[in-house]
């Protein structure tokens, strides 16, 4: 619907007038960081000094903002007299706009500061200016005063751009966020060019020549932008990523996949019109889910993609960008479950990203955080710590908490691909920390640079998320209705996409009458719908969630995951009451979908070697510490590189060792290395150390998926003279069969080739292989680090020799999992996931006071809790048991109101109440403050000391908390009477 025609009402009203009174609408008259990107802009005649090489940060404001004014005027005199005077955000959005039109490039007609990518080799050129098309197309629509001369400002630039894509390379944001233009032009095609083809001021190629060339423009974007479809389908030289990315790079970048990638089955399937091309929006969500689903954000990406461990985070930026692109693909594909999802974040996801007065955002946020403040692992801090315990360093420094990931996650293109070891952008304080090869790359599954530095709820994150966020609300609340002109019955329809409330003047064309959603949702179950003052006949279309299997409309049955049609009829008022019904639903397989071993190494006879694989780091090689594969010195080879100087590193080959009861008695390994930080004439420093080990492949990686963390640690082996040295067998946590002495002897810096082989036999091992074996190389890189080159068709040429004699214990049966599943479990109800909000302990870590004008709410916080929190769900074992469904509350709590809605002070709308056990072992990650990884499920708690006792918890609404558990363990109990 044309901005100006619908307006917000109820609880939505007052999260909008919320929004443009604190940090989205100080942003344009403020100096503190982030803001003063947005009023010091080039686009409205600043100096740019806080630009950063790109001119994108007052188009992602405006996007926002712009809407957001306008559906509060749409609102009336009353919602406009409580905007803040002071900040007088309307009037500032006006004179924004008004001045980018006034200083189009009169010669060319190109919108923005820029002609075009000068000096940039980020694609900022091409893409900056879109967002503020996006702006001015959406001004235009609450101001016809200025519609045509917008439609012709549009249309020039798109003209020249259309021009420039003939000849210029499309790289990096441009590449990837080819959608926004084909959109663009769509939109002009669809809507301008009817409405101004004729007039030259608009048009001056013609109604024609307009279209073809706009259509040409998109279809020569689109054909040098990103290959989303080789990307995820794997297929082309660029592939989505199974696991978390460890290099920065623009392909994976989350917010250029909420933004490129969710927009482009519909730009596609509108470009083509294939049924192929539409069906692909459920391929991308497919993969999405699949190898990076997240409860609250859709997906995790801290920037690039990061898997499914649930104290990874999501940068704010994708989570708004996923909201409008799900609603955009709505519009062409028609597809209901893509609302559910949108529904999903914009009650979750976009909440949760700000304090509830949003004054301050996060840059990151996982959907498993107790602690939302600066922090990193401690030195030597290597166990859980619950809440109110110190970490202990009796345990070895890896447990599952901090695993490490299989090469293959790791940015799968070329290495040209690789370009930058410091992204342009994104965390101001994070770059550097996702470089490829650095020394956090490799730990996959372990918080990145961003989960340290960038979870704090503030102003002074990088600018992209603060003036980007503004989007998030306006856009979900403008599309609570949509128009369809020739509806299913061949009448013209009004689709109800969200029973939010609001309300809207129709266009002519839908009979001119008038339409209002009266309900509380999502904090209530019910609305109630009226449709008046039709002067023709319509079709009403009520989207019934996917969830809502219980539904009814007028009182009768309304399946779940459709439009309910109504007939809406002039001269009559329709009044449609719908009831939801929801239940609470517990998600099951929730985090990481676990590491099988490797293919087995068999008993090849007595004196017979047996190769281990390790050519193929993708499929052998488990990388921690600060371990890496990066491209060799050779061409066409690679390199485990062992992080940088003082760095410790791991590589785990992953096929496990199978000796049948026979004793392993010789391991051989052959690498050539090159050593890198040279030290200079006159300098010594101490080389890195390798060192070979054999590890328990049980322990190593657990083949129980219910045992705790602090049992899934490394134990490694103990030689045959173990007993010679007063060790009981198991006792050493290291059996370390070789180690080198320092390697030092063949530069990096001052390359004239690898080393020759280096060649490791050990023999007389005799350690028994009743149970399965793995290896592992280990590096200390004292004062310089290593490039160890993989041979392409043997690896790190490892084998393995057994002797004839048979220990006394049983072979053991074969292993699935080397890191078992976390197959943990959420809870929700409709379309609001709960979590656990533990007490929080909030404090202001920065003030901006000295950036004036003073904004006192504009700070950073540290959030933090005393409060016990690492509990895991107590399940059923029996699914018809009487009472197993968790207990749902409808009654808020005693502050809670309706006008303060998403409310983070301990507050709630309801809540949900279930059974649980503490997990003592679950944790801090490596004596940090940051939530470790839960334990894989279920957790056998009989007759163990590491559960408590069952007791009750309380779950509210996500979007309530600033920190909060709410992907769980869960263990099961065969008598749960709470259940």
């Amino acid at each position: 619907m044309p901005l100006g025609s619908l307006a917000p009402a109820g609880w939505l009203l007052g999260q909008l007038l919320r929004q443009a009174n604190s940090l989205s609408g100080a942003l344009a008259s403020s100096t503190f960081p982030g803001a003063d990107t947005v009023n010091s802009s080039l686009w409205v005649g600043g100096d740019g000094h806080k630009d950063i090489g790109t001119t994108q940060w007052l188009p992602y404001w405006t996007n926002g903002n712009v809407p957001l004014v306008e559906l509060l005027r749409a609102a009336g005199p009353s919602a406009v007299a409580l905007l803040d005077p002071v900040l007088d955000l309307a009037g500032k959005v006006d004179g924004f706009m008004e001045y980018v039109l006034q200083h189009a490039n009169k010669t060319n007609g190109w919108i923005g500061p820029y002609t075009n990518e000068p000096g940039d080799v980020n694609g900022h050129g091409l893409w900056d200016p879109l967002n503020m098309l996006r702006s001015l197309i959406n001004y235009a629509q609450a101001h016809p005063e200025h519609e045509r001369d917008i439609a012709g400002a549009v249309v020039a630039h798109l003209t020249q751009e259309a021009e420039l894509v003939k000849t210029d390379p499309i790289i990096k944001w441009a590449q990837t966020r080819w959608p926004t233009f084909v959109e663009l032009c769509q939109y002009a095609v669809d809507v301008i060019v009817p409405a101004h083809g004729t007039n030259p001021a608009v048009c001056p190629l013609g109604a024609n020549r307009t279209q073809a060339m706009l259509l040409e423009a998109a279809s020569i974007f689109q054909q040098k932008g990103m290959d989303w479809a080789g990307y995820y389908h794997r297929t082309g030289g660029v592939k989505f990523p199974t696991g978390p990315v460890l290099g920065w790079n623009t392909n994976d970048h989350g917010v250029n996949n909420a933004e490129g990638a969710l927009r482009w089955p519909s730009v596609a399937y509108r470009m083509s019109g294939a049924a192929a091309d539409a069906k692909e929006m459920d391929v991308v969500l497919g993969m999405l889910d699949k190898y990076q689903g997240q409860p609250n954000a859709l997906f995790c990406a801290d920037e690039v993609f990061c898997g499914r461990q649930p104290n990874r985070g999501t940068e704010t930026c994708a989570v708004v960008e996923a909201i409008a692109a799900l609603e955009f693909a709505f519009l062409t594909l028609g597809d209901v479950a893509l609302l559910d999802r949108a529904e999903r974040l914009a009650f979750n996801g976009l909440p949760a990203a700000l304090t509830a007065d949003m004054w301050t955002h996060v840059y990151v946020q996982q959907a498993n955080s107790v602690f939302a403040g600066r922090s990193h692992p401690a030195s030597g801090a290597t166990t859980p710590a619950g809440p109110g315990e110190s970490g202990s360093t009796s345990e070895p420094a890896r447990w599952m908490g901090s695993r490490g990931l299989l090469a293959r996650a790791r940015h799968e293109a070329p290495d040209m691909e690789l370009q930058s070891p410091t992204p342009p952008q994104g965390c101001a304080t994070c770059r550097g920390r996702r470089s490829h090869g650095s020394a956090r790359a490799s730990f996959g599954s372990s918080p990145s640079g961003e989960d340290e530095d960038a979870n704090f709820y503030g102003v002074s994150h990088f600018p992209c998320c603060i003036t980007n966020f503004p989007q998030g609300w306006p856009k979900f609340a403008m599309h609570a209705y949509v128009l369809q002109h020739v509806g299913p019955t061949g009448l013209p329809s009004v689709v109800i996409t969200s029973l939010v409330p609001a309300n809207a003047t129709l266009p002519a064309a839908f009979g001119g009458g008038r339409i209002a959603t009266q309900s509380d949702y999502p904090f209530g179950d019910t609305a109630q719908i009226f449709v008046e003052g039709l002067s023709r006949p319509i079709l009403l279309q009520i989207r019934i969630p996917g969830w809502a299997t219980h539904a009814t409309l007028n009182y009768q049955p309304a399946l779940n995951g459709t439009l309910q049609r109504i007939l809406c009829e002039p001269g009559k008022v329709t009044s449609t009451k719908v009831a939801l019904h929801p239940t609470v639903r517990i998600e099951h397989g929730l985090g990481t979908l676990g590491t099988p071993f490797g293919s087995p190494v068999e008993y090849a006879g007595a004196g017979e070697p047996a190769a281990v694989p390790s050519a193929d780091a993708a499929s052998s090689l488990l990388l921690d510490g600060a371990a890496s594969v990066i491209g060799s010195r050779e061409a066409g080879k690679q390199d485990i590189r062992s992080g940088g100087p003082g760095d410790t590193a791991s590589v785990l080959v992953t096929h496990p060792i199978y000796g049948q009861g026979h004793f392993l008695e010789r391991v051989q390994m052959g690498f050539k290395y090159c050593a890198g930080y040279t030290p200079l004439p006159g300098q010594t420093k101490k080389g890195s150390v390798l060192s070979l080990h054999v590890v328990d492949a049980a322990t190593q990686g657990g083949q129980w998926a219910a045992l705790p963390h602090s049992a899934l640690h490394e134990r490694v082996l103990v030689l045959g003279l173990a007993a010679l040295q007063g060790l009981d067998p198991g006792e050493k946590l290291f059996n370390t069969v070789y180690t080198s002495p320092p390697l030092d002897a063949y530069s990096f810096d001052n390359y004239k080739g690898y080393s020759p082989p280096q060649l490791i036999d050990v023999g007389n091992l005799h350690i028994s292989n009743s149970e399965p074996l793995l290896l592992q190389v280990t590096f200390q890189n004292n004062e310089r680090n290593l490039q160890v080159q993989l041979n392409p068709h043997t690896g790190l040429n490892l084998t393995v020799v057994w002797g004839a004699d048979i220990g006394p214990d049983p072979p053991s049966p074969h292993l699935r999992w080397l890191v078992p599943p976390l197959n943990a479990v959420s809870v929700l109800r409709g379309p609001l996931l709960f979590a656990l909000h533990p007490t929080e302990v909030k404090r202001v870590v920065k003030t901006y006071n000295d950036f004036p004008p003073t904004r006192p709410h504009a700070v950073d916080y540290e959030i933090g809790t005393n409060a016990t929190w690492n509990y895991g769900l107590v399940l059923p074992t029996n699914q018809t048991a009487a009472g197993m469904i968790p207990r749902f509350d409808p009654k808020p709590s005693v502050g809670w109101t309706l006008d303060f809605p998403f409310d983070d002070s301990g507050e709630f709308p309801f809540s949900i109440s279930l059974p649980a056990r503490q997990m003592k072992t679950w944790g801090l990650w490596k004596g940090s403050m940051i939530t470790d990884a839960p334990p894989s499920s279920p957790v056998r708690c009989n007759g163990s000391d590491e559960c408590g006792s069952e007791e009750t918890i309380h779950l509210v609404p996500f979007g309530c908390t600033n920190i909060r558990i709410s992907v769980f363990p869960w263990t099961v109990e065969p008598n749960t009477s709470s259940w």
